[in-house]
């Protein structure tokens, strides 16, 4: 994660985030939304700088604590940990779904209508984001990102999950980062999880069909737009 003008394709996320949330939830009278940024101890100083932007720009979002910035109690492993950490600590303070996302804008927000209906309406316990499937739409995707998520999904899908976990061998994309879930839910799988490197997303699926109350984990298609690779404050 960069500041801003320090690369010049790449996407102004967090305020973009904010704005998104915004336009999702401004005419909705019983839902709220809060945005918690997690720094993996990172090397750049993300989470200062996010800080900053949220007191100087944000300043009523943070007295609310509608906002904030959390860094990671002990780095574990390269994306699960704090994922993981970040999500616990919003279903402890009360939060009845939570979703996380990549710091970059590749999965719009507005696709947490998706999951709330998900979870809300059709009684399913978490929703996944999908670039797998029939009616997933995926934009700007180069060579080489290609090939990278042909091997996130149906190589992955093929030659791990199906012999490995074949109770989400339906599951067709399973390292897409855009995932909601209950929070009765992840109050009861997260202390579980062994795995905090970057495949963790598998064994959170797994566990939150094995521990399901509903009907378990739906995957839906969803807009995805790749990114040039490095994002920006």
């Amino acid at each position: 994660m960069m500041k801003q003008g320090e690369h010049l394709d790449a996407e102004d996320s967090l305020r973009e985030k904010i704005r998104q949330l915004e336009d999702l939830f401004k005419d909705l009278r019983h839902f709220d939304w809060r945005l918690r940024i997690v720094d993996d101890a990172s090397k750049n100083n993300a989470g200062e700088y996010a800080g900053q932007i949220f007191r100087e720009e944000y300043p009523q979002y943070c007295r609310e604590g509608r906002v904030t910035v959390e860094n990671v109690e002990k780095k574990e492993g390269p994306k699960g940990g704090a994922i993981i950490q970040g999500m616990h600590k919003a279903a402890l303070r009360g939060s009845d779904i939570v979703v996380f996302t990549d710091s970059d804008n590749s999965a719009p927000l507005y696709c947490i209508g998706d999951i709330l209906w998900a979870i809300l309406m059709e009684n399913y316990d978490a929703a996944i984001g999908s670039r797998a499937l029939s009616d997933s739409i995926v934009l700007n995707r180069g060579l080489l990102r290609l090939i990278q998520s042909w091997q996130d999904t149906i190589l992955f899908n093929w030659f791990a999950i199906r012999p490995l976990m074949p109770e989400i061998k339906e599951i067709k994309d399973t390292q897409n980062g855009f995932k909601g879930f209950r929070r009765e839910l992840l109050l009861d799988i997260l202390p579980k999880m062994q795995i905090r490197g970057a495949i963790f997303d598998v064994e959170l699926i797994y566990l939150s069909k094995i521990f399901a109350q509903g009907k378990g984990v739906k995957e839906f298609g969803m807009p995805w737009i790749a990114t040039a690779g490095v994002s920006n404050f």
